[in-house]
């Protein structure tokens, strides 16, 4: 562990939590020349509030660009080692911290979607951001009058779907997201509401787009406190920020930082992290070298993420690369405790929220869209919920009003048991974190349909007609809970066919059947599943050894191996040769109801007797077996079968 004598904590470096969820090597690519200065280093300095910040540069002949007023009272700065001993002596000088170097790993992947009219990703509607009044998702532009902070990559300020208000760059790399990542992240919580493309949480609310991290997705933590510093300036406009960044480690400036923003009123949201690890680390203390911040400082709204592949709960949209539907990420940071002081109570112990972070569909850099996954993803749903219930009940001004609103928050999500309808959410920490729910924020919510799904027969399955199967299905609602015993099943070719959460039925007519299950709430919302069915007969296999004996002048006897031991019809046709004439057209003869095994069948000719004769079976379906010929004689005698196949 590094020390640097007992003004020093040790800290690692940070990374953006984003789409790739995998171990990857760091970037050490330092991010800026101003940190190549031979024989310095770079380091964050914090000092006592009273002191003036030009006299101790001015005195050590430090040069500044980035200096802290309102989070802190502080600079960054590069500093010899000469330097750095002195300034280490001086009382003025609260503490000094080294301000390392973060980076993203190279190699992350982004998938493009092309999208032309608007659509309702799969999280927003998850979370029942279209049911909260105040959103207004009908595909009209009323946008959300709140001011959100994206502390990230920068925003793409020319993309269609967002309403950047204002950009800020402390990286000197300039305004740009060249990265993508921030403008994700705006676009989940704010993307308008128009024609197009994609709309977030609170749609079109003003994106304040503050650049810490560069277009490789580096930066230095004192960026990341600039930021804060901007967003705590600008406090009476911003009511809201978003970090979906992370590191291990405990950095005293950045909490004290976090803290100063969340005192001024700015709810503060940030992702928890992609590690699958506990925010505090391998030991479980709070504030020590193997904690992930700033999830683990108690000012912040920390959020896991929940894999969610169908936009409805119940957990009916299979499994994914991170896990089955409506269940923990399995990348997901979460908490197994929280520290002392924390001003708000969650089930998920460190953990405020959830938010869904797989597949998320959102803006991206250059005007489109694009697909990431990871708890930076998770985050911006909380931040855009923030916003709805703040347009609907006003801003806060102090840390308390930021713990109303959390705590509002968290007891108005969704309980992690009804996420799916067998509870297995795949929690590995036994506390169990409610997911957002944007939709019941409202005094007034809107009433959300029920879950229904069925797990008995398989979908796209073939019965037969004397099958019993067994139906069974589960219907989960938000505000009535397991309501699976009112289900109603329905065929569409047979009608209703049944009730409840499990049945059996037997003989459903032939044909392709649409089942449905469906229910409604007792506010009068419906949910329904539907599977497809084939209700077949059973395969016949074709007669074999047909065999014709002319009994007489004018009788034939046919007879045949009847494999199908179940009762069936045999239809029997046949087709004449008189001399040296044509044959004549087949014609059915006559239908046996055949019993299985040895059949047999009297034919009687007529005059004048043909010179040959082709007798051909089918089953009931109307399916051709074979045919088969004979040349009959005038003389009576024994004729051996001669198949024609």
């Amino acid at each position: 562990m590094l020390k640097w004598n007992k003004l020093f904590i040790y800290w690692a470096s940070f990374i953006l939590l984003l789409s790739s969820c995998q171990k990857k090597s760091v970037n050490n690519q330092q991010p800026n020349s101003e940190a190549k200065i031979e024989g310095y280093g770079r380091y964050i300095i914090t000092l006592h509030e009273a002191v003036d910040q030009e006299s101790v540069l001015n005195e050590y002949g430090v040069h500044s660009k980035l200096r802290f007023h309102k989070v802190m009272n502080g600079f960054s700065a590069n500093l010899s080692p000469g330097l750095f001993r002195a300034m280490s002596q001086d009382k003025r000088i609260k503490m000094i911290e080294p301000d390392l170097i973060v980076s993203l790993p190279p190699d992350m992947k982004v998938e493009v979607v092309p999208l032309s009219t608007q659509i309702l990703p799969a999280g927003v509607d998850r979370i029942d951001a279209d049911l909260n009044p105040f959103a207004k998702i009908d595909t009209i532009d009323e946008r959300v009058d709140i001011d959100i902070g994206v502390i990230d990559t920068g925003c793409d300020s020319l993309h269609p779907d967002l309403n950047v208000y204002r950009r800020v760059d402390f990286t000197g790399e300039g305004v740009l997201d060249g990265h993508g990542h921030g403008t994700h992240v705006a676009g989940t919580a704010a993307a308008i509401d128009n024609s197009i493309g994609v709309v977030g949480v609170a749609p079109g609310a003003r994106i304040w787009s503050i650049k810490v991290l560069n277009s490789s997705g580096s930066g230095f933590w004192s960026w990341v406190i600039a930021g804060l510093d901007f967003a705590t300036a600008h406090s009476s406009e911003i009511e809201v920020i978003n970090l979906s960044l992370a590191g291990t480690g405990y950095v005293q400036a950045v909490h004290d930082a976090i803290r100063n923003t969340v005192a001024a009123g700015i709810v503060t949201v940030v992702a928890a992290g992609n590690s699958g690890s506990e925010i505090f680390g391998a030991d479980g203390i709070p504030y020590t070298s193997d904690d992930f911040l700033p999830a683990c400082l108690t000012q912040c709204m920390s959020i896991s993420a929940m894999t969610d592949l169908d936009g409805i709960p119940g957990g009916l949209g299979g499994s994914g690369f991170y896990g089955p539907d409506d269940a923990l990420a399995t990348f997901s940071n979460y908490s197994k405790s929280t520290t002392f002081g924390n001003p708000v109570f969650s089930t998920g112990a460190g953990i405020d929220l959830a938010g869904p972070g797989v597949n998320v569909l959102s803006t991206y850099k250059g005007g489109v869209y694009s697909i990431f996954s990871g708890t930076s993803m998770a985050s911006p749903h909380v931040t855009g919920a923030v916003a709805l219930y703040m347009a609907e009940n006003g801003r806060v001004f102090d840390s308390l009003g930021v713990w109303n609103i959390r705590q509002n928050l968290i007891d108005k999500g969704e309980w992690q048991s009804l996420w799916r309808t067998d509870g297995n959410t795949q929690d590995p920490d036994g506390n169990y974190e409610n997911l957002v729910s944007a939709g019941n924020l409202s005094g007034n919510p809107g009433n959300r349909k029920p879950a229904v799904k069925i797990t008995s027969p398989l979908d796209n399955s073939a019965w037969l007609p004397t099958d019993t199967i067994t139906f069974e299905g589960n219907a989960l609602d938000f505000e009535d809970g397991n309501i699976s015993y009112r289900l109603e099943w329905r065929s569409g070719i047979d009608g209703i066919i049944g009730s409840g959460a499990k049945f059996t039925k037997t003989g459903l007519s032939l044909g392709l059947h649409t089942i449905q299950a469906s229910i409604t709430d007792d506010s009068g919302a419906v949910g329904m599943a539907a599977i497809a069915i084939s209700i077949q007969e059973a395969p016949l296999i074709p007669p074999a050894n047909l065999s014709i004996i002319q009994s007489n002048n004018s009788t034939l006897k046919l007879s045949w191996l009847n494999p199908n031991f179940a009762r069936d019809w045999v239809l029997i046709e046949r087709s004449d040769k008189f001399g040296n004439g044509g044959w004549t057209a087949f014609t059915q003869i006559d239908s046996v109801r055949a019993n299985g095994g040895y059949e047999s069948y009297d034919n009687m000719l007529i005059n004048p007797l043909p010179a040959s004769v082709i007798y051909r079976l089918r089953d009931k379906r109307g399916n051709l077996y074979s045919d088969y010929s004979e040349i009959i004689r005038y003389r009576l005698k024994q004729l051996s079968a001669k198949n024609r196949r």
